[in-house]
């Protein structure tokens, strides 16, 4: 799987996403991982963003790494909506 290749396999986020990759292929009822799954790399691609916008800037406003949020962390989780 392509994402094994991009995401950090030290880093507990990273292997959060792989998780739900996983459970997604052996579960039928997939609706609740699928929104997981967007969450948590959506978090991702805010971070890399951050981190982004911050290398991007001169030398002296580097004040510190933006932190990553873990999706346990995350308030604003979606619930499946049944169709």
């Amino acid at each position: 799987m392509e994402f094994q290749l991009i995401l950090n396999p030290e880093d507990e986020n990273d292997k959060s996403i792989l998780d739900t990759l996983w459970a997604m292929q052996n579960k039928d009822g997939k609706n609740d991982l699928i929104i997981e799954f967007s969450e948590k790399l959506s978090l991702l691609l805010k971070h890399d963003w951050e981190r982004a916008k911050l290398e991007a800037k001169p030398v002296w406003h580097f004040w510190g790494k933006p932190k990553r949020k873990a999706y346990d962390e995350f308030n604003n989780k979606r619930n499946a909506k049944s169709s």
